[in-house]
């Protein structure tokens, strides 16, 4: 019998996530810069901010402890944002406790809600607490730091000590902060029951509390997150449709792949973009590729299957620019999104689709509590198809993933898509 997935917050299927990776996000790079951004993210229709990490990270000049990404970006910078020093320490390029107190405020302010990532997997080598807690970080027999794929420290969570100072820094900045949510980075590579643990006691403090995991694992669905991040999805779906490596029926292949993993009811992110995917990738960006009508065409495939549909920093003005996370104005330079574009036609004409995709995921009940019925087509190589139904409520997507222009009829009605085309029926 199927597992269910954790019961969620009704108002949680009807959200949508915002990320804001703060190096790609303003030139300035820095809290206070995108709290000023705010009212243009509220008006996106999202929900929920999730911001990149905002603690110190780690300054170590030596290259032995950078991962590959960072040595390949050419900008020099030791600062790894997913490579944490101090877990209690707004890092002074974002700004400070004050800087981070002001814009949950300003968020909440304007109806959105503040996601945080937290990175318990690894860490720097030379972290705060390893100075009163050496046992904190895994060694090797001579003593030397054991090391990830990413040459990061990797934490010991053998140790008890260990795990209630990250349960006291996961408490830390709901009590201080208010913050209303964690994205969980790798998170199945840390133990589920800690993770559990950590859950529990935050939601003795905000019982609406939104998890969402980095990972895979149905377990963590089933006993405490609110989501999956949906990294197959954003990788093996989305962008390796729209970038022509598979056909159409990739899509569905992959989404019955992660139903047949997953409780019953189980929520994944929707994206076709994150700071991973985005990162110095400018040759491969799907939309400088294929354009903003394949980036269009992207989201509302997002919006209308299951799951939280999730935005990436710059989709929403259809910014096809080379973003670097490892680049800021220290080391590098800014390569983040061009805000002087964001009047353009095509800038405008996306900001309005977001905001009737957010509205239509609000409104349709099938949209946030149908289940996903697949439609057969003549032409399921180019076509992605499915209804959402809930009840006696039905709407329907036909999608064009394809450079080529489509004809044909399905039940009873004449579909004809231009390439990267789309048509929405509501029944």
């Amino acid at each position: 019998m199927k597992e269910t997935a954790m019961k969620t917050p009704s108002w949680w299927k009807k959200s949508v996530v915002y990320q804001i990776n703060l190096r790609t996000f303003t030139p300035e790079g820095t809290l206070k810069a995108a709290e000023e951004k705010l009212p243009h993210v509220a008006s996106t229709g999202a929900d929920f901010v999730y911001l990149c990490p905002v603690v110190l990270s780690d300054d170590d000049m030596n290259e032995d402890y950078w991962s590959k990404r960072q040595k390949a970006s050419g900008s020099g910078n030791p600062q790894n944002s997913y490579r944490i020093s101090d877990y209690f320490m707004i890092d002074p390029e974002y700004g400070d406790d004050a800087a981070l107190d002001s814009f949950v405020k300003k968020a909440h302010s304007l109806g959105l809600k503040v996601m945080l990532d937290l990175v318990y997997m690894h860490c720097g080598p030379k972290a705060k607490m390893f100075e009163d807690h050496p046992d904190f970080v895994k060694r090797n027999e001579d003593g030397s730091l054991q090391l990830n794929s990413y040459c990061f420290a990797t934490i010991n969570f053998d140790c008890p000590e260990l795990c209630e100072y990250l349960w006291d820094n996961m408490t830390y900045f709901v009590e201080k902060f208010d913050v209303d949510g964690y994205r969980l980075d790798v998170g199945d590579k840390c133990p589920l029951d800690f993770w559990c643990e950590g859950a529990r006691r935050v939601r003795e403090i905000k019982p609406e509390f939104i998890f969402l995991n980095e990972g895979r694992l149905p377990e963590f669905v089933r006993d405490f997150c609110d989501a999956n991040y949906g990294l197959d999805w954003t990788y093996y779906a989305m962008r390796d449709i729209f970038n022509g490596k598979f056909d159409a029926t990739k899509v569905r292949e992959q989404w019955q792949k992660d139903f047949d993993l997953l409780p019953e009811g189980a929520l994944q992110c929707r994206a076709y973009e994150n700071h991973d995917v985005s990162n110095d990738a400018y040759d491969e960006r799907m939309e400088k590729v294929n354009g903003a009508a394949c980036g269009e065409l992207a989201l509302v495939i997002n919006f209308m299957i299951d799951g939280v549909p999730f935005i990436y920093n710059g989709n929403e003005i259809a910014d096809c620019g080379r973003h670097s996370f490892f680049a800021n104005r220290f080391y590098g330079g800014y390569y983040g999104i061009d805000w002087s574009r964001a009047e353009d036609e095509t800038a405008k004409q996306r900001m309005a689709k977001v905001r009737e995709l957010a509205e239509l995921k609000r409104k349709c009940r099938p949209l946030y509590e149908g289940k996903v019925v697949w439609n057969e087509t003549e032409y399921k190589e180019k076509i992605v198809s499915f209804s959402r139904v809930a009840g006696n409520e039905k709407i329907t997507l036909y999608a064009n993933v394809s450079k080529e222009s489509v004809e044909f009829v399905h039940d009873g009605r004449k579909i004809s898509l231009e390439p990267y085309g789309y048509s929405i029926v509501n029944d």
